[in-house]
């Protein structure tokens, strides 16, 4: 039976750490604690769902310990295995060529990989995507493979990649939700060289229609320009989409 990958079915918690002096620290009775000399201070917020993830990281920029929380929920999901037992036993050369090529790839040779090898999601599966959307329309098709994550910090980092965000004025944080799925998907492992980006890449041809866009707040986006960085403050949102 098809069913989805929910990262937060356990909540991430977000907490204010404070630094222990060392006379307390070697007071622990816990030997491994002692190195660390840091302990939880102030629980400052609960993660849910995946809107409450990305309106966290474009609060915080970077949280590693909420790419260890997606990790250690995929490893443990039977779901997302099953996905790759489905798949290859290593990932075929036209999406590692994607990966690294990317935007300089075949088109053809990732679509046909992922009407062969690919699954078609759960309705109500919850992924990420940083880019620019339209304000001239609600809903789009896509004519290439669409790029998504598990993690919301790995698509914000591709959405400020190379000055993508500082060029476009504005950061928007994808939150996407399959709906009647009938777009393939191939699903990365979360190993090999490129295995931190938790990728889910759909083929072309996906209907995108968003639903809502929210202001979260301002964010500096940066690019490099002349051999120097350059930066300016830019509106971060959270755009619902439902995905087909």
């Amino acid at each position: 039976m098809n069913s989805i990958v929910d990262v937060f079915a356990t909540p991430y918690e977000y907490w204010r750490y404070r630094h222990v002096p060392f006379d307390e620290a070697i007071k622990n009775p816990d030997p491994n604690a002692r190195p660390f000399l840091k302990e939880k201070d102030k629980l400052i917020r609960t993660v849910t769902c995946h809107r409450e993830a990305a309106e966290h990281i474009l609060l915080q920029r970077a949280d590693a310990l909420l790419e260890s929380h997606i990790e250690a929920a995929l490893t443990v999901s039977n779901v997302y295995q099953r996905w790759l037992r489905e798949e290859p036993l290593e990932d075929p050369k036209a999406f590692l060529d994607y990966q690294i090529k990317c935007p300089h790839h075949d088109k053809a040779a990732v679509d046909d990989l992922i009407d062969q090898h690919g699954v078609t999601l759960a309705d109500g599966q919850y992924l990420f995507h940083c880019g620019s959307w339209s304000s001239y329309s609600d809903t789009l098709t896509t004519d290439r493979p669409f790029s998504t994550s598990f993690c919301p910090q790995v698509a914000l980092r591709n959405g400020e990649h190379k000055g993508k965000s500082y060029d476009a004025g504005k950061v928007e944080l994808f939150v996407i939700r399959t709906t009647n799925p009938v777009t393939k998907a191939y699903v990365s492992r979360c190993t090999g060289e490129q295995g931190h980006e938790k990728e889910v890449l759909f083929a072309s041809g996906a209907s995108l229609r968003q639903v809502r866009k929210t202001m979260v707040n301002e964010i500096k986006a940066t690019k490099q320009e002349n051999g120097r960085e350059v930066s300016r403050m830019v509106p971060a949102y959270v755009i619902e989409i439902e995905l087909s």
